[in-house]
Order: C-alpha cells, then sequence, then structure tokens
C-alpha cells in the first residue's frame, strides 16, 4: 500500500480511500444486521434499554474527557486531513466532502453502537 501511494500520489491515496470506505460502509452495517439476527427475538428490546446504560460508567467522567478531548483535537490539525481539504478541487468540494464524511461517520459509528449493545 506504502508503494502504491508513493507512486500513486494523491490520487493513490483517494482510490485506496475509497476501496476502504467502501469495505466499511458494507462491512459494518452487514454485520450490525447478521448480529440483530443472530439475536433472534427482538420484540424485547427497546431504545429505552438500549440507551439506559450510561454513555460513560460511573466516576469515568474526567477520564473520558482526558481521553476523547485530545483525539478531537488532534483529528482537527493532523496532516493527512489537511492534505485532503487542500487536495480538492474547490472549497464548496471541500465542505461537501466534510458533511458527507460526518454523516457517514455517524451513521456508521449507531452501526457500531448497535453491534456493541447486542
Amino acid at each position: 500500500i506504502m508503494l502504491y501511494s508513493v507512486l500513486g500520489g494523491m490520487w493513490g491515496v483517494a482510490v485506496t480511500n475509497f476501496v476502504q470506505l467502501g469495505i466499511i460502509v458494507i462491512g459494518i452495517p452487514l454485520v450490525a444486521i447478521v448480529s440483530l439476527d443472530k439475536l433472534g427475538d427482538v420484540s424485547t428490546m427497546s431504545a429505552g434499554s438500549i440507551f439506559s446504560a450510561p454513555f460513560i460508567p460511573a466516576g469515568m467522567f474526567t477520564q473520558a474527557v482526558f481521553i476523547i478531548i485530545p483525539f478531537l483535537l488532534s483529528i482537527s490539525v493532523s496532516y493527512d486531513a489537511y492534505m485532503r481539504y487542500q487536495s480538492a478541487k474547490s472549497a464548496s468540494v471541500a465542505k461537501w466532502g466534510c458533511v458527507l464524511g460526518g454523516i457517514i461517520v455517524i451513521v456508521i459509528s449507531f452501526c457500531v453502537g448497535l453491534i456493541g449493545s447486542v
């Protein structure tokens, strides 16, 4: 992959990212569906039972803050994300790419959370 990226430049990186995104967008929802199918009777499961567990376990708020904040800050200044913004063909494409990327992350995160709750 490294040789392909070096020889292909940003176009090679974009193609590699597209393939990886395709695998993720197809694979994770597929695993979520299979997990729910293996669960069997889901009529007893409700949104209340899924969301009743605390997002951050008791006594771990400060630990969560010290893990989440640096992670979010590192994403905003990562060189690879910056290069992707700069290599978009226009500011509008960069903006909508970020919006679409955020929507994909939210949907995939929901599927991963669903897998974890099963």
